[in-house]
């Protein structure tokens, strides 16, 4: 079974992928070079051997990419995918992370769907707090934030496995 997340930024025809097949994690930057249909691949630093379930890009920089990983919490680029760091708090790093959104009046603010319930930043992902008030043991697969008001979150769940 392959997964396959891409994130295109065409103004710089520069492509993000990160790609989960058969239980490996390939992560790569491919710099796409139209005028001779060459291209490169060049390692993500700081993902090697982590797999990944979401991936989201800021709405306000261009640099700053997150992953939501199995197990292993949540990492940030801020050069477009080359190199990734653990934003995770330890309340968040031994989680799952499912879905990933953005405040849509603040890209500061970040929401993660774990398999723990859901969890938020208002720091850039520096730091995650529980959201969860009494629904701890529900784990969130997507998130969605109203447009017009941040303060309502629509979350796809599970509870214990059952759908």
């Amino acid at each position: 079974m392959k997964l396959f997340y891409q994130i295109f930024l065409f103004k710089k025809l520069r492509a993000i992928a990160l790609l989960t097949a058969f239980m490996c994690l390939w992560a790569f930057m491919h710099d796409l070079d139209m005028a001779h249909g060459a291209s490169t691949v060049v390692a993500a630093v700081g993902l090697e051997n982590k797999q990944i379930l979401v991936v989201l890009g800021s709405p306000s920089d261009a640099n700053i990419v997150f992953a939501g990983t199995l197990s292993n919490g949540i990492y940030k680029s801020t050069d477009r995918g080359l190199t990734w760091i653990s934003t995770s708090s330890s309340n968040i790093a031994n989680l799952s992370v499912y879905a990933l959104a953005f405040d849509p009046k603040n890209a500061g603010i970040l929401f993660a769907g774990t398999d723990s319930g859901l969890f938020k930043s208002t720091t850039g992902g520096g730091n995650w707090v529980a959201m969860n008030h009494g629904v701890s043991t529900i784990g969130i697969r997507s998130l969605a934030i109203c447009a017009t008001d941040p303060n309502i979150i629509y979350a796809g769940s599970f509870i214990n496995g059952e759908c």
